[in-house]
């Protein structure tokens, strides 16, 4: 299974947040490549890269964020880059960056990128976000609803040619409260190789479940950065 650390980037700092709201920002560095680095040095291959103030805001991916791509890329890290992917030339400036794959939603959704269009960059390159809440996938820094169900997405996009979803239980993410083991269930097996996930991990059995489970990756984020997931115990579950 896929082992992804996330690298979530708002007013210049490393931070969590509790279901995406700014007034819980947890800092954890104010030197976001100095943190990246170290996260590679412990061991971790792949970086998830997050522009939070971009997928918030509305904003277009900042060139602080594809610099950081940069580094992190020639530094030997995976790099996955999500955030203010506004259209297809953002999609393009993320790959231009060394990005290995980017993650798309918002603009897919709101008919701004086309979804073939896009996969032109490759299947194995372009991500599509499946940010559910309340049985649904929402877009938007999670505040409109796409009106279809997680479910649904995935069905869709994959009879488009798409092989790779990120899955977030947005009403877990940053709270460490452990997997929805209904969420987590209703995600049909068919999927799941496609599928890296994202929400609520607090330790290292959650991920032990996940790769049972045939999910083909997951991010952690505050587990990670609160100590509660050792990069020495993630090369058994690592590929």
């Amino acid at each position: 299974m896929e082992i992804h650390v996330s690298l979530d980037i708002y007013r210049g700092s490393v931070v969590r947040m509790l279901r995406g709201d700014p007034g819980s920002v947890k800092v954890y560095s104010r030197d976001p490549l100095a943190k990246g680095l170290e996260i590679l040095d412990r061991g971790v291959k792949r970086i998830h890269v997050v522009d939070l103030e971009a997928a918030i805001e509305g904003r277009a991916i900042g060139k602080h964020v594809l610099s950081l791509v940069r580094a992190l890329k020639d530094a030997g890290g995976f790099v996955t880059v999500g955030g203010g992917i506004r259209g297809i030339g953002d999609l393009d400036a993320a790959i231009d960056a060394g990005a290995d794959r980017v993650v798309v939603g918002t603009a897919i959704y709101r008919g701004i990128i086309d979804p073939f269009e896009a996969l032109e960059r490759g299947a194995d390159r372009v991500v599509l976000a499946a940010d559910a809440r309340g049985g649904l996938v929402v877009h938007s820094g999670w505040r409109i609803s796409s009106g279809f169900t997680l479910n649904e997405i995935l069905e869709r996009f994959s009879s488009m040619g798409y092989k790779l979803f990120l899955v977030t239980n947005t009403e877990r993410d940053g709270s460490l409260s452990g997997l929805d083991s209904v969420f987590v269930s209703s995600i049909p097996p068919r999927y799941r190789g496609y599928v890296v996930y994202s929400g609520g991990v607090q330790g290292i059995g959650d991920l032990e479940i996940l790769a049972k489970e045939g999910f083909r990756g997951v991010v952690i984020g505050k587990a990670f950065y609160e100590g509660l997931i050792d990069p020495k115990d993630l090369a058994s579950l690592e590929r």
